[in-house]
């Protein structure tokens, strides 16, 4: 009974070892023949690299600003970060129509 569990074994670890080279052959093609890939060629340039260097820290402003609006409202548009303005320029609009309901409110 032991030999036979030991004949079982043999033939089970063969037939592993054989089915493993058939499917790590199988996707490789043959010599002169098979699949193809295409070939992509490109001129070489050169170019001049800035050496870049990633650091952590915190920036802060040297002029800063509180901004209130007189209504309320939605925006509809803000001035990007880092944007510099003057005294005067506007950095957001708010969406008029809440505004012009309440002047036809009153009005009415």
């Amino acid at each position: 009974m032991h030999s036979f569990y030991i004949k079982i074994s043999r033939i089970l670890i063969g037939t592993l070892c054989v089915g493993i080279v058939v499917f790590t052959s199988s996707g490789m093609a043959a010599p002169g023949g098979g699949r193809s890939s295409p070939v992509k060629v490109a001129e070489v340039k050169q170019l001049l690299m800035a050496p870049q260097t990633w650091v952590a820290g915190t920036v802060i402003s040297r002029h800063e600003a509180r901004l209130a609006a007189e209504v309320a409202g939605r925006l509809v548009r803000v001035k990007e970060v880092g944007t510099q303005v003057k005294e005067g320029d506007v950095v957001a609009r708010i969406d008029p129509t809440f505004v012009k309901l309440k002047i036809e409110e009153f009005q009415a």
